[in-house]
């Protein structure tokens, strides 16, 4: 991966403005270029748009599907801003209008502190020495033709992938990858040791919202639930186990063997239990590993096999 991590490098002199007050009205001359660019994120990925009426510019791209809203944003007027210096522009006022606070205000600021904001400043300054330049911020979605034009255009270009630039790895993405291939690499080990089939099965990957909803219990039924996750309390498969029990047979139904599995799943005894706390009769693994730690527990305490 190439890191867009922070780099070290100030930049004070630069020949462009860059203005994001509200407050501040924005005064449009009959001789200013304007350009507006806007980017968009959805699950067809990440795309850019850049739009100028005056320069008769319609641009539409589709980034790496790693790419961030704010790099998008920052992308869209680099790309704009090196558009126009290819077409040899000179001498003009020139006015970049997006919807991003953040990305405006990354670029007016001294500290550069990622590669994909230092670049963009490269093509702004490189414009810049021949044309008056100015970046204004505007209110995304209020009407504004540039703007909703630069936003559909984006929209465009979900379906297309010849953006050719290699958008740089941000660092939230990189720990994230990190993090999952951890997760990853736990649970293989994990399922290659012997033992702890029902752990195994019952809990699957580690899940850190689980985790933190376990932390919330009491003690007593945070026990409750460990002893129903891995198996280790009162249920006929595990008291055989320590000759306490004679039989393996669920003591609701006693068609199948009791195991954790059978309870939380299976057993048509239980439906209208299971339809109370999980809201279904019944209830796959999966669905087990997604239900509520005390939804968990009050189960069991509900069934009575305490």
């Amino acid at each position: 991966m190439e890191a867009d991590h922070p780099i070290c490098r100030h930049v004070f002199d630069k020949p462009f403005k860059v203005v994001t007050s509200e407050d501040e009205v924005i005064m449009v001359e009959a001789n200013v270029i304007c350009v507006h660019t806007d980017a968009s994120k959805s699950e067809d990925g990440v795309e850019i748009g850049v739009f100028s009426k005056d320069l008769e510019i319609s641009l539409s791209f589709s980034l790496q599907e790693h790419a961030s809203v704010f790099q998008a944003e920052v992308q869209a007027i680099c790309v704009g801003a090196k558009h126009i210096s290819d077409m040899k522009v000179k001498d003009c006022k020139i006015c970049f209008f997006s919807d991003s606070k953040s990305a405006l205000a990354a670029l007016g600021n001294c500290n550069i502190k990622s590669k994909t904001v230092y670049d963009c400043i490269s093509s702004l300054s490189s414009l810049g020495l021949d044309n008056e330049v100015t970046l204004h911020w505007v209110q995304g979605h209020n009407g504004n033709v540039g703007n909703e034009t630069a936003d559909q255009l984006a929209k465009e270009a979900c379906s297309r992938t010849d953006y050719d630039e290699t958008v740089y790895y941000g660092l939230d993405i990189v720990k994230r990858e990190i993090r999952e291939w951890l997760i990853r690499q736990h649970f293989r080990i994990w399922c290659s040791e012997k033992g702890s089939r029902t752990a195994k099965k019952l809990l699957g990957p580690t899940n850190k919202n689980s985790l933190n909803d376990a932390l919330k219990l009491t003690r007593r039924d945070l026990s409750i639930l460990i002893g129903a996750l891995t198996g280790h309390m009162s249920i006929n498969s595990f008291l055989v186990k320590l000759n306490l029990s004679n039989s393996k047979f669920c003591r609701f139904c006693s068609t199948a063997e009791e195991t954790m599995a059978h309870i939380l799943c299976d057993c048509k005894s239980l439906c209208a239990f299971r339809h109370k706390h999980f809201k279904e009769d019944v209830v796959n693994i999966g669905g087990i590993r997604k239900q509520r730690y005390l939804d968990l527990v009050g189960f069991i305490k509900d069934i009575g096999i305490l």
